[in-house]
C-alpha cells in the first residue's frame, strides 16, 4: 500500500524504480522500505528521518538520507520574505505544537514553570499565526516529536529564526552540523529524566540569549541551509541529483 508519504518513480520500459520516503518514522511502520530495498528492480530509497543502523547491510543500504520539509510547504514559502522581514521582538523559547510525544509535556511544563517558555503553546492556532508568532521570536525550540526533526524546526531556519534543540539522531543527504546550523543541547528526551532536559534547554539558552552575533550566525547557516536542501525549486534538483535524473535550470 502507498500512503501519501511515498512516491515511486519508475521506468516504464526496464521496470527499475525508485522511492521516496518521507514519513516520520525511522522504520515506518505501514510501508515497508525493506521490501522496496530488497526488490531486484528498486534503485534507491530516499529517506526523511534516515538512521543508518536499521539499514546498514546490502540491500537495505539502498535506503539513504534525503531532506525535510515543512507543513505546508506552499503556504510557507510564500510567505518567505516577509516572515524573514519580520521584526525579533520575543522573548524567550518559542515552541507550539502537540506535547503527546517523546516526553515533551514534562519537558515543556518544567520550561513554562521556569518561565522561558509560553504555558499555552500547546493550544491549536491557525499556521498563519503559527508562523508570526514563530518569525516575531528571537529563538526557537526544536524537540523531537513522532520524526526527531520536526516541521517546526525546517520552518524556523527558513524564516530566519536560530533554532535550539537536542542534537540531533538522525541523518540528512546534507548534514545539519550542532552549534553550526543550530544550537545543539547534549540530551536525549526519549531516554533522560524530562526535568534533567528542561535544565539543560534553559542553562543552553541562557548561554546564548543575549549573543546577537552568534544567534545572527546560526541562523543566517541555517537559512543557507533551507535555501539549498528545502525550498523550492532547489529540494527538486536536489531530488533530481540523489536519483540520478536529469536536472533542468530553473
Amino acid at each position: 500500500p502507498l500512503t501519501h508519504a511515498v512516491a515511486l518513480i519508475q521506468n516504464t520500459r526496464t521496470s527499475w524504480f525508485s522511492v521516496l520516503d518521507a514519513h516520520d518514522w525511522v522504520t515506518p511502520f505501514n510501508v515497508d522500505v525493506r521490501g522496496f530495498a530488497c526488490d531486484p528492480r528498486c534503485r534507491l530509497v530516499l529517506k526523511c528521518q534516515y538512521r543508518r543502523e536499521p539499514y546498514r547491510w546490502y540491500p537495505l543500504t539502498k535506503i539513504r538520507p534525503w531532506t525535510y520539509f515543512e507543513s505546508h510547504a506552499r503556504s510557507f514559502q510564500r510567505r518567505l520574505d516577509a516572515l524573514r522581514a519580520t521584526p525579533r521582538t520575543g522573548r524567550g523559547l518559542f515552541f507550539r505544537g502537540t506535547i503527546l510525544w517523546e516526553n515533551r509535556a514534562p519537558i515543556l511544563a518544567a520550561l513554562a514553570a521556569s518561565g522561558i517558555v509560553d504555558a499555552g503553546c500547546s493550544s491549536t492556532v491557525p499556521y498563519d499565526t503559527y508562523l508570526d508568532e514563530l518569525a516575531r521570536h528571537r529563538v526557537a525550540l526544536g524537540l523531537p516529536g513522532m520524526g526527531h526533526l520536526c516541521h517546526r524546526e525546517i520552518e524556523a531556519f527558513g524564516a530566519g529564526v536560530p533554532v535550539i534543540m537536542p542534537r540531533l539522531k538522525v541523518s540528512l543527504h546534507d548534514d545539519l552540523r550542532p552549534d553550526y546550523h543550530y544550537v545543539s543541547v547534549p540530551v536525549d528526551t526519549l531516554h533522560d529524566d524530562p526535568e534533567r532536559v528542561a535544565r539543560a534547554i534553559e542553562s543552553r539558552f541562557r548561554e546564548v540569549e543575549h549573543d546577537q552575533p552568534l544567534l545572527e550566525t546560526i541562523a543566517a547557516r541555517a537559512r543557507r541551509w533551507y535555501d539549498d536542501n528545502v525550498r523550492f525549486p532547489s529540494s527538486l534538483s536536489l531530488t533530481a541529483r540523489l536519483l540520478g535524473l536529469p536536472t533542468v535550470q530553473h
